[in-house]
Protein backbone atom coordinates (compact mmCIF):
# COMPACT_ATOMS: atom_id res chain seq x y z
CA UNK A 1 0.00 0.00 0.00
CA UNK A 2 1.60 3.41 -0.99
CA UNK A 3 1.93 6.01 1.74
CA UNK A 4 -0.14 9.35 1.99
CA UNK A 5 1.96 11.94 1.87
CA UNK A 6 1.21 15.55 1.49
CA UNK A 7 2.16 16.05 -1.72
CA UNK A 8 0.05 13.02 -2.99
CA UNK A 9 -2.41 14.27 -1.09
CA UNK A 10 -2.61 17.54 -3.31
CA UNK A 11 -2.18 15.93 -6.59
CA UNK A 12 -5.12 14.18 -5.76
CA UNK A 13 -6.72 17.22 -5.08
CA UNK A 14 -6.14 18.77 -7.50
CA UNK A 15 -6.85 16.25 -9.97
CA UNK A 16 -10.06 15.91 -8.53
CA UNK A 17 -10.78 19.82 -9.19
CA UNK A 18 -10.60 19.23 -12.54
CA UNK A 19 -13.14 16.50 -12.62
CA UNK A 20 -15.04 18.58 -10.56
CA UNK A 21 -14.87 21.68 -12.86
CA UNK A 22 -15.91 19.93 -16.03
CA UNK A 23 -19.06 18.61 -14.16
CA UNK A 24 -19.47 22.51 -13.47
CA UNK A 25 -19.37 23.16 -17.01
CA UNK A 26 -20.95 20.25 -18.39
CA UNK A 27 -24.01 21.24 -15.60
CA UNK A 28 -24.05 24.82 -16.77
CA UNK A 29 -24.21 24.21 -20.13
CA UNK A 30 -26.82 21.73 -19.51
CA UNK A 31 -28.86 24.36 -17.66
CA UNK A 32 -28.25 26.69 -20.32
CA UNK A 33 -30.18 24.38 -22.87
CA UNK A 34 -33.15 23.81 -20.63
CA UNK A 35 -33.56 27.39 -20.08
CA UNK A 36 -33.62 28.01 -23.79
CA UNK A 37 -35.66 25.29 -24.76
CA UNK A 38 -38.15 26.29 -21.52
CA UNK A 39 -38.12 29.81 -22.93
CA UNK A 40 -39.06 28.60 -26.67
CA UNK A 41 -41.88 26.04 -25.47
CA UNK A 42 -43.62 28.35 -23.34
CA UNK A 43 -45.18 30.99 -26.56
CA UNK A 44 -46.05 27.68 -28.46
CA UNK A 45 -48.46 26.32 -25.59
CA UNK A 46 -50.16 29.63 -25.35
CA UNK A 47 -52.90 29.82 -28.07
CA UNK A 48 -53.79 33.20 -27.48
CA UNK A 49 -50.17 34.32 -29.17
CA UNK A 50 -51.05 32.22 -32.27
CA UNK A 51 -54.36 33.99 -33.50
CA UNK A 52 -54.14 32.27 -36.51
CA UNK A 53 -54.85 29.05 -34.82
CA UNK A 54 -57.99 30.84 -34.04
CA UNK A 55 -59.66 30.59 -37.18
CA UNK A 56 -59.15 26.43 -37.48
CA UNK A 57 -63.00 25.16 -37.43
CA UNK A 58 -63.47 22.75 -34.48
CA UNK A 59 -62.07 19.59 -35.67
CA UNK A 60 -58.28 21.90 -35.70
CA UNK A 61 -59.41 23.40 -32.25
CA UNK A 62 -59.88 19.61 -31.25
CA UNK A 63 -56.19 18.49 -32.33
CA UNK A 64 -54.52 21.62 -30.29
CA UNK A 65 -56.16 20.63 -27.22
CA UNK A 66 -54.37 17.17 -27.82
CA UNK A 67 -51.69 18.77 -28.22
CA UNK A 68 -51.72 20.71 -25.64
CA UNK A 69 -51.76 17.88 -23.07
CA UNK A 70 -48.00 16.90 -24.08
CA UNK A 71 -46.96 20.12 -24.13
CA UNK A 72 -48.28 20.47 -20.46
CA UNK A 73 -46.11 17.52 -19.53
CA UNK A 74 -42.82 18.83 -21.20
CA UNK A 75 -43.34 21.97 -19.11
CA UNK A 76 -43.84 20.59 -15.86
CA UNK A 77 -40.80 17.79 -16.75
CA UNK A 78 -38.57 20.97 -17.76
CA UNK A 79 -39.66 22.47 -14.66
CA UNK A 80 -38.14 19.30 -12.59
CA UNK A 81 -34.99 19.75 -14.72
CA UNK A 82 -34.60 22.95 -13.51
CA UNK A 83 -35.53 22.16 -9.49
CA UNK A 84 -32.79 18.99 -10.26
CA UNK A 85 -30.33 21.90 -11.60
CA UNK A 86 -30.77 24.07 -8.94
CA UNK A 87 -30.54 21.40 -6.15
CA UNK A 88 -27.33 19.86 -7.88
CA UNK A 89 -25.80 23.79 -8.02
CA UNK A 90 -26.28 24.12 -4.03
CA UNK A 91 -24.51 20.88 -4.15
CA UNK A 92 -21.48 22.36 -6.20
CA UNK A 93 -21.30 25.38 -4.36
CA UNK A 94 -20.90 22.80 -1.18
CA UNK A 95 -18.27 21.27 -2.76
CA UNK A 96 -16.61 24.54 -3.88
CA UNK A 97 -16.43 25.69 -0.89
CA UNK A 98 -15.49 22.05 0.90
CA UNK A 99 -12.32 22.55 -1.82
CA UNK A 100 -11.41 25.98 -1.09
CA UNK A 101 -10.82 25.05 2.62
CA UNK A 102 -8.78 21.89 1.78
CA UNK A 103 -7.03 24.08 -1.04
CA UNK A 104 -6.03 26.23 1.74
CA UNK A 105 -4.92 23.83 4.09
CA UNK A 106 -3.03 21.34 1.57
CA UNK A 107 -1.31 24.93 0.74
CA UNK A 108 -0.17 25.80 3.86
CA UNK A 109 0.86 22.37 4.96
CA UNK A 110 4.79 22.00 5.64
CA UNK A 111 6.80 19.91 2.69
CA UNK A 112 9.20 17.73 5.08
CA UNK A 113 11.35 15.45 3.73
CA UNK A 114 11.07 13.67 7.24
CA UNK A 115 7.87 11.57 6.26
CA UNK A 116 7.27 9.66 10.36
CA UNK A 117 6.47 13.18 11.16
CA UNK A 118 2.86 13.69 9.44
CA UNK A 119 -0.05 14.65 10.74
CA UNK A 120 -1.95 11.20 10.66
CA UNK A 121 -5.43 12.52 11.82
CA UNK A 122 -5.34 15.50 9.33
CA UNK A 123 -4.69 13.05 6.29
CA UNK A 124 -7.77 10.87 7.55
CA UNK A 125 -10.03 13.89 8.04
CA UNK A 126 -8.89 15.04 3.91
CA UNK A 127 -9.72 11.04 3.35
CA UNK A 128 -12.74 11.39 4.75
CA UNK A 129 -13.52 14.71 2.84
CA UNK A 130 -12.32 13.09 -0.60
CA UNK A 131 -14.30 10.34 -0.47
CA UNK A 132 -17.67 12.24 0.53
CA UNK A 133 -16.78 14.53 -2.66
CA UNK A 134 -16.22 11.76 -4.49
CA UNK A 135 -19.77 10.10 -3.43
CA UNK A 136 -21.41 13.67 -4.20
CA UNK A 137 -19.97 13.68 -7.74
CA UNK A 138 -20.98 10.00 -8.42
CA UNK A 139 -24.65 10.90 -7.20
CA UNK A 140 -24.37 13.70 -9.38
CA UNK A 141 -23.12 12.13 -12.14
CA UNK A 142 -26.31 9.68 -11.74
CA UNK A 143 -28.66 12.76 -11.77
CA UNK A 144 -27.07 14.35 -14.61
CA UNK A 145 -27.50 11.61 -16.74
CA UNK A 146 -30.47 11.46 -15.76
CA UNK A 147 -31.49 14.79 -16.21
CA UNK A 148 -29.67 14.51 -20.42
CA UNK A 149 -31.75 11.56 -21.17
CA UNK A 150 -35.05 13.46 -20.17
CA UNK A 151 -33.96 17.11 -21.58
CA UNK A 152 -33.07 15.08 -25.01
CA UNK A 153 -36.75 13.40 -24.49
CA UNK A 154 -38.20 16.36 -24.01
CA UNK A 155 -36.68 17.99 -26.37
CA UNK A 156 -37.55 15.28 -29.47
CA UNK A 157 -41.09 16.29 -28.11
CA UNK A 158 -40.66 19.41 -28.56
CA UNK A 159 -39.91 19.11 -32.14
CA UNK A 160 -42.60 17.06 -32.75
CA UNK A 161 -44.96 19.32 -31.49
CA UNK A 162 -43.30 22.11 -33.81
CA UNK A 163 -43.70 20.34 -36.67
CA UNK A 164 -47.60 18.82 -35.69
CA UNK A 165 -48.20 22.90 -35.55
CA UNK A 166 -46.27 23.63 -38.96
CA UNK A 167 -48.75 21.46 -40.56
CA UNK A 168 -51.70 22.54 -38.88
CA UNK A 169 -50.61 26.21 -40.54
CA UNK A 170 -50.34 24.47 -44.14
CA UNK A 171 -53.84 22.44 -44.04
CA UNK A 172 -55.36 26.01 -42.64
CA UNK A 173 -54.11 27.55 -45.81
CA UNK A 174 -54.72 25.02 -47.95
CA UNK A 175 -58.70 25.13 -46.20
CA UNK A 176 -58.80 28.84 -46.98
CA UNK A 177 -57.80 28.05 -50.68
CA UNK A 178 -60.37 25.74 -50.74
CA UNK A 179 -63.29 28.29 -49.63
CA UNK A 180 -62.02 30.64 -51.85
CA UNK A 181 -62.82 28.34 -54.67
CA UNK A 182 -65.87 27.07 -53.57
CA UNK A 183 -67.20 31.06 -53.09
CA UNK A 184 -66.34 31.66 -56.82
CA UNK A 185 -68.17 28.60 -57.75
CA UNK A 186 -70.82 29.87 -55.71
CA UNK A 187 -70.92 33.02 -57.73
CA UNK A 188 -71.18 31.63 -60.68
CA UNK A 189 -73.28 29.17 -60.57
CA UNK A 190 -75.53 32.28 -58.99
CA UNK A 191 -75.33 34.17 -61.91
CA UNK A 192 -76.06 31.58 -64.18
CA UNK A 193 -79.36 30.98 -62.00
CA UNK A 194 -80.14 34.72 -62.92
CA UNK A 195 -79.42 34.38 -66.57
CA UNK A 196 -81.67 30.99 -66.87
CA UNK A 197 -84.40 32.61 -64.62
CA UNK A 198 -84.41 35.76 -67.39
CA UNK A 199 -84.29 33.17 -70.27
CA UNK A 200 -87.04 31.34 -68.65
CA UNK A 201 -89.57 34.16 -68.79
CA UNK A 202 -89.32 34.66 -72.51
CA UNK A 203 -89.85 31.14 -73.09
CA UNK A 204 -92.85 31.04 -71.59
CA UNK A 205 -94.08 33.60 -73.45
CA UNK A 206 -92.96 32.03 -76.90
CA UNK A 207 -95.40 29.17 -75.19
CA UNK A 208 -98.42 31.38 -74.59
CA UNK A 209 -97.94 32.76 -78.32
CA UNK A 210 -97.73 29.00 -79.20
CA UNK A 211 -100.69 28.09 -77.72
CA UNK A 212 -102.38 31.24 -78.97
CA UNK A 213 -101.71 29.47 -83.01
CA UNK A 214 -102.73 26.32 -81.56
CA UNK A 215 -105.78 27.79 -80.40
CA UNK A 216 -106.61 29.41 -83.61
CA UNK A 217 -105.89 26.40 -85.91
CA UNK A 218 -107.85 24.23 -84.15
CA UNK A 219 -110.89 26.97 -84.56
CA UNK A 220 -110.29 26.90 -88.24
CA UNK A 221 -110.30 23.19 -88.18
CA UNK A 222 -113.38 22.67 -86.31
CA UNK A 223 -115.33 25.12 -88.62
CA UNK A 224 -113.81 23.52 -92.07
CA UNK A 225 -115.46 20.10 -90.62
CA UNK A 226 -118.95 21.75 -89.65
CA UNK A 227 -118.81 23.12 -92.91
CA UNK A 228 -117.49 19.50 -94.89
CA UNK A 229 -120.17 17.99 -92.63
CA UNK A 230 -122.43 20.28 -93.65
CA UNK A 231 -121.75 20.12 -97.36
CA UNK A 232 -122.08 16.11 -96.87
CA UNK A 233 -125.73 16.70 -95.63
CA UNK A 234 -126.79 18.83 -98.57
CA UNK A 235 -125.12 16.71 -101.31
CA UNK A 236 -126.76 13.75 -99.57
CA UNK A 237 -130.00 15.30 -99.73
CA UNK A 238 -129.80 16.28 -103.40
CA UNK A 239 -129.36 13.03 -104.33
CA UNK A 240 -126.53 13.66 -107.11
CA UNK A 241 -125.58 10.60 -109.49
CA UNK A 242 -122.29 9.69 -108.45
CA UNK A 243 -119.01 11.52 -110.48
CA UNK A 244 -115.73 10.32 -110.69
CA UNK A 245 -113.29 12.72 -109.26
CA UNK A 246 -110.16 13.54 -111.16
CA UNK A 247 -107.14 13.96 -109.27
CA UNK A 248 -105.85 17.22 -109.75
CA UNK A 249 -103.07 18.32 -111.93
CA UNK A 250 -100.50 21.03 -111.26
CA UNK A 251 -101.33 23.84 -113.38
CA UNK A 252 -98.56 27.12 -112.93
CA UNK A 253 -99.93 30.46 -111.56
CA UNK A 254 -98.97 32.18 -115.06
CA UNK A 255 -99.41 30.09 -118.42
CA UNK A 256 -99.11 33.07 -120.35
CA UNK A 257 -97.82 36.62 -120.83
CA UNK A 258 -100.26 38.34 -123.02
CA UNK A 259 -99.48 41.37 -124.94
CA UNK A 260 -101.63 43.62 -122.99
CA UNK A 261 -99.45 47.20 -122.20
CA UNK A 262 -99.97 46.91 -117.97
CA UNK A 263 -99.00 43.56 -118.76
CA UNK A 264 -96.12 44.48 -120.84
CA UNK A 265 -94.78 46.80 -118.31
CA UNK A 266 -95.06 44.83 -115.40
CA UNK A 267 -92.82 41.82 -117.93
CA UNK A 268 -90.16 44.27 -118.36
CA UNK A 269 -90.09 45.52 -115.02
CA UNK A 270 -89.43 41.93 -113.60
CA UNK A 271 -86.93 40.93 -116.41
CA UNK A 272 -84.95 44.20 -115.42
CA UNK A 273 -85.03 43.16 -111.43
CA UNK A 274 -84.31 39.22 -112.63
CA UNK A 275 -80.96 40.28 -114.70
CA UNK A 276 -79.63 42.77 -112.27
CA UNK A 277 -79.88 39.91 -109.96
CA UNK A 278 -78.65 37.14 -111.70
CA UNK A 279 -76.98 38.21 -115.07
CA UNK A 280 -78.33 37.36 -119.01
CA UNK A 281 -76.11 34.29 -118.57
CA UNK A 282 -78.17 32.47 -115.68
CA UNK A 283 -81.95 33.74 -116.62
CA UNK A 284 -82.62 30.35 -117.99
CA UNK A 285 -82.00 28.47 -114.61
CA UNK A 286 -83.93 30.77 -112.65
CA UNK A 287 -86.86 30.68 -114.95
CA UNK A 288 -86.28 26.71 -115.64
CA UNK A 289 -86.43 26.74 -111.07
CA UNK A 290 -89.78 28.97 -111.71
CA UNK A 291 -91.51 26.35 -114.11
CA UNK A 292 -90.28 23.55 -111.69
CA UNK A 293 -91.82 24.46 -108.25
CA UNK A 294 -95.10 25.85 -110.60
CA UNK A 295 -95.20 29.60 -110.44
CA UNK A 296 -94.97 29.81 -114.31
CA UNK A 297 -95.33 27.72 -117.45
CA UNK A 298 -93.21 26.33 -120.02
CA UNK A 299 -95.24 29.37 -122.86
CA UNK A 300 -94.61 31.67 -120.21
CA UNK A 301 -91.08 30.67 -119.51
CA UNK A 302 -90.49 30.97 -123.27
CA UNK A 303 -92.30 34.25 -123.66
CA UNK A 304 -90.21 35.95 -120.52
CA UNK A 305 -86.84 34.86 -122.64
CA UNK A 306 -88.04 36.33 -126.08
CA UNK A 307 -89.09 39.48 -124.26
CA UNK A 308 -85.55 39.39 -122.35
CA UNK A 309 -83.77 38.78 -125.64
CA UNK A 310 -84.56 42.39 -126.98
CA UNK A 311 -83.30 44.21 -123.79
CA UNK A 312 -79.87 45.87 -123.24
CA UNK A 313 -77.03 43.71 -122.27
CA UNK A 314 -76.33 43.50 -118.52
CA UNK A 315 -73.76 42.12 -116.42
CA UNK A 316 -73.19 38.28 -115.64
CA UNK A 317 -73.39 37.22 -112.67
CA UNK A 318 -71.48 33.35 -110.83
CA UNK A 319 -74.85 32.38 -109.30
CA UNK A 320 -78.47 32.35 -110.15
CA UNK A 321 -79.83 31.63 -106.82
CA UNK A 322 -81.68 34.15 -104.92
CA UNK A 323 -82.76 35.33 -101.71
CA UNK A 324 -86.23 34.68 -99.64
CA UNK A 325 -86.71 38.44 -99.81
CA UNK A 326 -86.60 38.39 -103.37
CA UNK A 327 -88.09 35.36 -104.41
CA UNK A 328 -91.26 36.80 -102.85
CA UNK A 329 -90.93 40.15 -105.14
CA UNK A 330 -90.60 37.82 -108.15
CA UNK A 331 -94.04 36.20 -106.83
CA UNK A 332 -95.13 39.35 -106.32
CA UNK A 333 -94.50 40.52 -109.94
CA UNK A 334 -96.19 37.07 -111.28
CA UNK A 335 -99.67 37.28 -108.88
CA UNK A 336 -99.77 41.17 -110.74
CA UNK A 337 -99.38 39.31 -114.19
CA UNK A 338 -102.20 36.61 -113.40
CA UNK A 339 -104.13 39.61 -112.36
CA UNK A 340 -104.73 38.92 -108.74
CA UNK A 341 -105.53 41.39 -105.91
CA UNK A 342 -102.88 40.96 -103.41
CA UNK A 343 -104.58 41.98 -99.75
CA UNK A 344 -101.43 44.28 -98.02
CA UNK A 345 -103.28 44.34 -94.85
CA UNK A 346 -103.02 40.29 -94.77
CA UNK A 347 -99.59 40.33 -95.72
CA UNK A 348 -98.52 42.77 -92.68
CA UNK A 349 -100.08 40.48 -90.72
CA UNK A 350 -98.75 37.35 -91.90
CA UNK A 351 -95.38 39.14 -91.73
CA UNK A 352 -95.65 40.29 -88.08
CA UNK A 353 -96.38 36.70 -87.18
CA UNK A 354 -93.66 35.34 -88.92
CA UNK A 355 -91.37 38.21 -87.15
CA UNK A 356 -92.79 37.26 -83.44
CA UNK A 357 -92.24 33.75 -83.48
CA UNK A 358 -88.93 34.28 -84.55
CA UNK A 359 -87.77 36.02 -82.43
CA UNK A 360 -89.16 34.00 -79.88
CA UNK A 361 -87.02 30.85 -81.35
CA UNK A 362 -84.04 33.31 -81.61
CA UNK A 363 -84.11 34.08 -77.61
CA UNK A 364 -84.90 30.38 -77.60
CA UNK A 365 -81.87 29.46 -78.53
CA UNK A 366 -79.95 31.65 -76.80
CA UNK A 367 -80.42 29.91 -73.38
Amino acid sequence: MDEITPTSVRDGIVSMLKVILKRITRIGELRFRVSYYSSESTPSTNVDTMPELQEFPDPFIQEEVLDAVPQQDISNDIKTANERIDAIQTQINEIRTAFSALTEVVFYMPVSTNENKVDRSEIDDLKQKTEAIETNLSENSVAMVTLEATLDDMLSRVSGIEKAISELISDQNDLSCRINELQESIEKNTSAISDFAANSERVDLLYERLDCLNETVSELRDDVESGTATMNEEVQEEDLPEVEIMPPTACAKLNTVGNEPDHVKIVMELLQFLLELVGPNNLPSILDYYVEIGWISENARLELLAYASGMDTYEEKINWKLSTEDHLKVLWFIEQLCGHKIDKNRLFRVDSEISKIRRGIDGLYEI
